[in-house]
């Protein structure tokens, strides 16, 4: 029952993650944030699935909505040209590669959202393929960071991928 209530603890810590990052990942695309929480966060879906069902979506959707909002900000940071600046865009994309790649460990398909991520910083480097390549690698880099410091840190090193394909699987009478 503890693990239960645990579980539904980090679902919502999912839920209020995707409510923060809806409204201004919508803002940032021209789309009323209003209309994005009551279609995103609001949602039966996501209350009753999510929440009520004890699924770790929900913390993989917020987290991935949380990255990409983080590294779209880096992405379009309107500030001069300087160093303090550039390395405030790279703190902000950092954080949001780092985020994502979070996310991909819970289910690995939200990683596509870095593909998202890197176009965006690809095109404001000027769009050629020269930019989507480094920019492909950087990301690449940073997420393969960020997964092999919690693998190595979290004792588990790789063994958590075995967990990836639990969903095709009943574990338990809860899932």
């Amino acid at each position: 029952v503890a693990g239960i209530f645990v579980h539904r603890l980090f679902a919502l810590v999912g839920v209020a993650l995707i409510v923060w990052a809806l409204p201004r990942l919508a803002r940032r695309c021209g789309v009323a944030s209003v209309s994005a929480l009551w279609l995103g966060a609001a949602n039966p879906l996501l209350l009753f699935h999510l929440v009520a069902g004890v699924h770790n979506e929900a913390l993989m959707l917020g987290l991935m909505l949380t990255g990409v909002e983080l590294a779209l900000r880096g992405v379009y940071v309107d500030t001069p040209d300087g160093r303090a600046y550039r390395n405030r865009a790279t703190a902000w994309i950092a954080a949001g590669t780092a985020l994502i790649a979070l996310s991909a460990m819970i289910k690995l398909p939200s990683l596509l959202a870095l593909g998202f991520v890197g176009m965006a910083l690809a095109r404001k480097r000027g769009g050629s393929v020269r930019a989507v390549v480094t920019t492909a690698v950087m990301l690449g880099i940073g997420a393969t960071l960020v997964i092999g410091v919690i693998s190595w840190g979290s004792g588990l090193g790789l063994g958590w991928t075995q967990t990836l394909g639990t969903a095709t699987e009943v574990r338990s009478w809860m899932s």
